[in-house]
């Protein structure tokens, strides 16, 4: 598996595609894939996603905001994972 997401995503059978844990252009990519996966007719979508994706003020975790509104708008069923907030600490 090389820079599958620098040519654009691709949905097989097994968990190959699982992308490193951050991206630069991270949202895009995981749009695309929700969009590939929409297309492919998956039913269920399994997103790992961030604690509190809405809050501007952590960079890697706004990323994933936009991937989740696509997941969301999508028709599929989903589940989104999420680490557990017990020891988030405000900085």
């Amino acid at each position: 598996m090389s820079n599958w997401y620098a040519a654009g995503p691709s949905l097989s059978p097994s968990p190959r595609n699982i992308p490193p844990a951050f991206l630069p252009n991270e949202a895009d990519v995981g749009k695309a894939v929700v969009e590939a996966a929409t297309e492919a007719g998956v039913r269920h979508f399994v997103f790992s996603s961030v604690i509190h994706p809405i809050l501007s003020g952590l960079a890697k975790h706004i990323h994933k905001a936009p991937v989740e509104e696509a997941v969301l708008t999508s028709g599929m069923e989903y589940t989104f994972l999420r680490k557990n907030a017990s020891n988030w600490k405000r900085g």
